[in-house]
């Protein structure tokens, strides 16, 4: 996609991530209300599933090897809770989208808000972007093993995976649209996103990865405490990786269709520019 000017956006990655920072930070007093409670909740679903719900259960200490039957069962315990983990998310990405992207007016009052059409849209989004990344993953893989040697299903494996990346990276800018409530399809994502690629798998996939190396190393003290705490880790790199998103959702509209931002949060911002860091999520990119 190109500018009316025929420009090309390329995404300031960092200086992104450094504004997501910013605005959380500086909204802190509307952040930690609106968004503690969900982090926490995901937070204990994803304990409950970890220390209560492993197939491997840990006694005085001691490892202890469940039977089959117990062993699925635990496997089928921890899928509901990791089920119920996803739903929440949604209700924290699709608030943290409509935090930065829209005024104050349009904005959930709480991470766990009510489950409504924009939460379905995007589950079904994100589904539809997984589904396509993971066929992308499976060819170059199934093609790698067919030659029967292990170097070709490692070759086929990383190309595939690569290319998974690539598709699920591009495809992801899609979601902020989403969750603010906008149409937009798969094929304007993919102009949307053309030549910044690259950059959107570092938005989407290795800053939430590199946010999570903390959140590991708590998890080797092998402490419940510890482990609570390195989710809730967890949870807050995963809210500043939606503002991110939503961040590089935001730059690449206001560069190639600044004329679809809406009349009235314009003219808040030409009559009242005073007040436009408290009366919108919204930050220049």
């Amino acid at each position: 996609m190109k500018s009316s000017l025929g420009l090309e956006a390329k995404l300031p990655v960092f200086d992104l991530l450094k504004e997501a920072i910013v605005l959380l930070w500086a909204k802190r007093n509307i952040v930690i209300p609106m968004f503690l409670p969900v982090i926490f909740v995901l937070a204990t679903v994803d304990f409950i599933s970890e220390v209560y719900f492993s197939p491997v259960v840990t006694d005085d200490a001691q490892v202890v090897e469940a039977d089959p039957m117990v062993e699925a069962g635990q496997s089928m315990k921890q899928l509901g809770m990791s089920l119920i983990a996803m739903l929440f998310s949604i209700l924290m990405a699709t608030a943290a989208h409509r935090f930065t992207l829209l005024p104050r007016d349009q904005w959930y009052t709480n991470g766990l808000h009510g489950w409504g059409k924009n939460e379905w849209r995007y589950l079904g989004r994100a589904v539809v972007i997984g589904f396509i990344a993971g066929i992308a993953a499976l060819v170059p893989f199934f093609i790698g093993a067919a030659t029967g040697s292990q170097e070709g299903m490692a070759i086929g494996g990383t190309i595939g995976g690569l290319i998974a990346m690539y598709l699920f990276g591009r495809l992801s800018i899609t979601l902020p649209e989403v969750a603010i409530g906008k149409q937009g399809d798969l094929k304007r994502a993919w102009a949307l996103s053309e030549g910044n690629g690259t950059r959107m798998v570092i938005v989407v996939l290795l800053i939430p990865i590199a946010m999570i190396i903390p959140a590991a190393i708590l998890y080797w003290l092998e402490s419940h405490l510890a482990t609570y705490f390195a989710l809730l880790v967890v949870y807050v790199g995963s809210l500043i990786s939606v503002t991110i998103l939503s961040l590089s959702y935001q730059f690449l509209i206001d560069f190639y269709e600044p004329e679809s931002l809406a009349p009235e949060v314009l003219s808040e911002e030409l009559e009242q520019p005073a007040e436009k860091e408290g009366e919108s999520g919204r930050f220049d990119a």
